[in-house]
């Protein structure tokens, strides 16, 4: 199925649906190990320090206190992690993007690289209500935001152009 190429500019709501979309499932484990970690630390740490105040009021505004500063301590340390890892504005990912869809792959085109991505190197062609990913990596996938499309027929078109390219190159690649 052929489709036209599909011109837009990705911004910072489309990297943050991105990361979201990628990091997700990965994200939620880490949080997740993260509190278990941290109430254990703070559990023994009461422990420790029970035996060496005078009263419980003390012990409980003690570990209320040491908990409000780790976490303020890791808020702002994820803070900059954050903006430090975000996209410039005119780089190579919020700029103006082409994306084509051919027999020979995943065609990307920006002012900065153009690429061709094999058939056989995507491994999932999937659509959220609002975009399409079309997935070349655990953690990389091309995102096509359905605004650059001029309806909901063409943009479901090209998902199922896409899904239908996929499809073809799994069937060739399982032809002796």
């Amino acid at each position: 199925m052929r489709v036209p190429p599909v011109k837009f500019t990705l911004g910072p709501t489309d990297y943050k649906a991105l990361t979201a979309y990628v990091c997700g499932p990965v994200t939620k484990q880490s949080k997740r190990l993260s509190s278990v970690l941290s109430f254990s630390g703070v559990l023994i740490a009461s422990l420790v320090a029970f035996r060496y105040v005078d009263s419980f009021s003390s012990f409980a505004f003690g570990i209320l206190f040491v908990s409000v500063l780790l976490i303020g301590v890791v808020k702002l340390a994820t803070a900059g992690t954050r903006k430090a890892l975000q996209p410039r504005v005119g780089g190579s990912i919020f700029c103006e993007h082409e994306v084509e869809l051919t027999s020979d792959g995943v065609q990307a085109r920006t002012p900065h690289w153009h690429t061709l991505h094999r058939w056989a190197g995507v491994i999932a062609i999937d659509q959220l209500p609002e975009y399409l990913f079309i997935r070349v990596d655990s953690v990389a996938a091309y995102t096509v935001p359905k605004r650059a499309f001029v309806d909901e027929l063409a943009f479901q078109r090209f998902v199922d152009a896409a899904k239908a390219h996929l499809q073809g190159a799994a069937r060739a690649i399982e032809r002796p």
